[in-house]
C-alpha cells in the first residue's frame, strides 16, 4: 500500500513539473536584454530622415556637412558638400581642400534648356561653364573636349551621364593630363555637372581619389531648388 501511494505521489509530482515547464516564459538571452534601436522612418518609410534632394530623395550623409547655394539662377539651387573651401564662380563653384591647387571638386550649373537632349546639354555645359570654372580656379587652358560618358540613372531614377576620362590642358607650356570623374544630369530643367578633377596627380593618391569619388557620388543626389 505504501509503495502504491509513493508511486502515485511520484506521478503527480512529475505531471506538475511538466505542466509548469509548458507555461513558464522562456529564459532571457543576456545578450539581448536591451531593446534594439531602429532608425526613425520618414513619411516615405525611408530608414532615416534628412533634407529632400533631387527627385525628392532623402539626403542622409555624415560626410557632407556643408551646403552651398548657387544664387545666380532662379530659383536658386542648393547642394550639400564636404567641409572644404568653396569658391563661387557664378553658375557654379569649386571646392578645394586646405588650399590645395592639385585637385578640386567642381559643380557647374546651366540655365534651363529647351528641347536639348541630355547629351547635348551636358556637352555644352562641359565645354563652356565647367571649363570656365576650371580656368578660373586653376589658370590653365583646357581643351574643348567632351569626356566619354555612360548612361546611368541616379538613385531616384533620374537619367544621368557618368564620365571618367582625362581632361587635357596647357599650363603655360606644360601639358596637363587631368583625370576627371563625375555626372551630368538635368534637374528642374537646368543641366548640372558634379565632378572632381585632378590637376596634379602627385597631389592625389588612390585614397584621395576614392575619397573624392565618394563625395561626388553622394553630392549628385543632393541638388534641390530653393523654396
Amino acid at each position: 500500500m505504501k509503495k502504491t501511494l509513493a508511486l502515485i505521489l511520484a506521478v503527480l509530482m512529475l505531471m506538475t513539473a511538466l505542466y509548469g515547464c509548458g507555461n513558464d516564459p522562456a529564459p532571457s538571452n543576456p545578450g539581448n536584454d536591451n531593446p534594439v534601436a531602429t532608425p526613425a522612418e520618414d513619411e516615405n518609410g525611408n530608414g532615416n530622415s534628412g533634407e529632400s534632394g533631387i527627385g525628392g530623395n532623402t539626403v542622409v550623409s555624415t560626410s557632407l556637412p556643408g551646403t552651398f547655394e548657387i544664387a545666380a539662377t532662379e530659383p536658386h539651387y542648393f547642394i550639400t558638400t564636404p567641409d572644404w573651401h568653396a569658391e563661387s564662380y557664378g553658375l557654379g563653384f569649386a571646392l578645394t581642400e586646405k588650399d590645395s591647387t592639385g585637385y578640386a571638386i567642381v559643380v557647374a550649373c546651366g540655365y534651363p534648356v529647351d528641347g536639348d537632349s541630355l547629351e547635348e546639354a551636358f556637352s555644352a555645359l562641359y565645354t563652356d561653364g565647367y571649363n570656365g570654372i576650371l580656368m578660373q580656379n586653376y589658370r590653365a587652358k583646357y581643351d574643348a573636349t567632351t569626356p566619354a560618358t555612360t548612361e546611368i540613372t541616379l538613385a531616384d531614377g533620374t537619367a544621368a551621364l557618368l564620365f571618367e576620362d582625362i581632361q587635357h590642358a596647357d599650363d603655360y607650356g606644360t601639358e596637363l593630363n587631368c583625370p576627371v570623374y563625375g555626372y551630368g544630369f538635368i534637374y528642374n530643367g537646368a543641366p548640372f555637372i558634379v565632378s572632381y578633377i585632378v590637376m596634379d596627380e602627385a597631389a592625389a593618391d588612390d585614397a584621395k581619389l576614392a575619397e573624392m569619388q565618394g563625395y561626388v557620388d553622394e553630392m549628385v543626389n543632393t541638388v534641390r531648388a530653393a523654396q
